[in-house]
């Protein structure tokens, strides 16, 4: 059975290291937000983004391969979309939390390829939920620097 992991964590957590940790360690493929054309730093106005990323993360599960979402995942709300989306799929549902005080966050983003505005993480870490079982995982991890 596939598995599907859902990265948390607020921008300049670690999340992208440790999704290809994890893809390594589980063969599974590494499924960005970041990574489609166009995205990254611009609004999905249309939800034409998330549409073609979550495309791609429902055919490599259906095809039988694991995946990770790379995503920042921070709310209830967010998680709960991600979950209906991928449960017709018989695949076995991971959150994992990468759990970084802010302050090491804004260090980390510092000279980043991709710098994220400072007031960004500030805001992704006002709105971080702590996810629950009730979401809907079948496992919920949580990694610690």
């Amino acid at each position: 059975m596939a598995n599907c992991y859902v990265l948390c964590g607020i921008p300049g957590s670690g999340k992208s290291t440790l999704a290809h940790q994890i893809a390594e360690q589980h063969n599974a493929i590494v499924h960005s937000y970041d990574d489609i054309p166009n995205a990254w730093g611009n609004r999905d106005a249309d939800g034409s983004f998330y549409r073609q990323w979550m495309d791609n993360i429902k055919n490599d599960l259906k095809n039988g391969n694991s995946v990770v979402c790379d995503s920042t995942a921070l709310t209830s709300y967010n998680r709960k979309e991600i979950l209906k989306e991928v449960s017709e799929i018989d695949c076995e549902k991971v959150l994992i939390v990468k759990a970084v005080p802010i302050e090491v966050c804004v260090q980390r983003n510092k000279g980043r390829f991709r710098e994220v505005p400072e007031y960004q993480i500030e805001l992704s870490a006002r709105l971080l939920e702590a996810p629950t079982k009730d979401e809907g995982w079948d496992k919920i991890l949580v990694y610690r620097d």
